[in-house]
């Protein structure tokens, strides 16, 4: 497990507006402006926190789809208790096979104009898909990212994106500066849903 428990968004700082070639797939029907795809394995003290802060959203147009990956413990019992009082949540259980795969079975089903993806110990600020999805649409970007604040054990860390100041935008996204991780951007769906038949493991892998 990840030594950190609590990450939440600050802000808005970057989007990015790519050079994108469809191929030939049909388009998918939207229902949502944001699908927010949310894995989760034996978090059971985290996961109401985390489903409390997605409802507390400001911005109301999203659904939540989230993975049951084969977990152990009262997590799909708090699944199905939230689908059951909002049903902007989704819940699939599968059969344990790690975050990429529940992610990758997450996206099958997105119907989002953007998605995000948030891990199940995670927390947001209430405006966290608000301004990104405004600031987003303002730069007809396909990509924005946001800061974020992670809470260690002993201690509290703001990370900054400082992208601004970046020659090559594309190549810090893919970047170690990025850290890889997935819940300080959102994407534009139509970048992985035109590839996502022609590789297995597209978008996520182990």
């Amino acid at each position: 497990m990840q030594d950190f428990r609590e990450s939440r968004v600050l802000f808005c700082r970057v989007c990015y507006r790519s050079t994108f070639i469809c191929l030939d797939t049909p388009p998918r029907q939207l229902s949502a402006a944001i699908s927010i795809i949310l894995p989760i394995y034996n978090t059971e003290p985290y996961l109401c926190r985390c489903l409390d802060s997605i409802r507390a959203q400001t911005f109301a147009e999203w659904e939540c789809i989230c993975i049951d990956d084969g977990s152990t413990d009262g997590s799909s019992a708090i699944l199905t208790e939230y689908a059951a009082k909002d049903s902007r949540f989704t819940v699939i259980h599968q059969k344990n096979r790690g975050p990429a795969a529940a992610r990758n079975t997450g996206f099958a089903r997105v119907r989002g104009e953007y998605f995000i993806c948030m891990d199940s110990d995670d927390w947001a600020e209430p405006d966290y898909l608000e301004r990104l999805y405004a600031a987003a649409k303002q730069a007809d970007a396909d990509i924005a990212v946001c800061d974020a604040v992670i809470t260690l054990k002993k201690e509290t860390i703001i990370r900054r994106f400082p992208v601004t100041d970046m020659p090559d935008p594309v190549c810090s996204l893919l970047s170690d500066e990025f850290r890889g991780w997935l819940w300080v951007k959102l994407f534009r769906t139509e970048l992985f849903a035109a590839h996502l038949p022609a590789a297995k493991n597209f978008p996520f892998k182990k």
